[in-house]
């Protein structure tokens, strides 16, 4: 087939069918989009139109008797919840224990870096740099007085330097009652 078209009408109708092109794309996009817009309001507006009639339904008078029966299980209900609390505060928690190790740390001396529980085995590690070694081995004696941790274990290789000794301490977790 022979093209007698000149090269600058080629291009000319090769830019033509571009914009055809592009427009008609656009022109879609446009429809959808006012379409979906126009189907999210309606359903916004049936949305909000539904919900009215069911907080109309939901609108009850509420007899003498069904008051009665609200009133029973809130009794029912707050009486469970004190029988919880008093469970609560007849045993120890682990925060606790672990506040009061905080507070026993010479905040001079000792940084604690890191403080790491595990439940299920109630291990507790410490992790820490201490000013020297007479201080780590003072931090270690408060930790032996701490009732609340047992089987505490300071590596003997945390003696090693002289000064800025980064410490990792195991210890275990004591849970007592505290009302008899």
């Amino acid at each position: 087939m022979l093209n007698l078209l000149p090269t600058t009408q080629k291009q000319a109708l090769a830019a033509h069918l571009l914009y055809e092109q592009i427009r008609q794309v656009s022109i879609t996009v446009l429809s959808v989009g006012l379409v979906l817009s126009s189907v999210m309001i309606a359903g916004d507006r049936l949305l909000q139109m539904w919900y009215q009639d069911l907080s109309d339904e939901a609108k009850i008078n509420v007899t003498e008797t069904d008051r009665l029966l609200l009133e029973e299980l809130v009794n029912a209900a707050s009486s469970s919840s004190l029988a919880v609390t008093e469970i609560q505060t007849e045993f120890s928690h682990p925060l606790q224990s672990a506040q009061l190790l905080l507070q026993n740390t010479p905040s001079d001396s000792i940084k604690i870096h890191r403080l790491q529980y595990d439940y299920p085995t109630s291990e507790l590690i410490i992790q820490g740099v201490a000013q020297d070694r007479e201080k780590l081995v003072e931090y270690e004696n408060i930790l032996d007085d701490m009732p609340e941790l047992s089987e505490i274990n300071f590596p003997l290789s945390d003696l090693n330097q002289r000064d800025q000794i980064n410490f990792t301490a195991n210890a275990t977790l004591v849970y007592e009652t505290t009302a008899q």
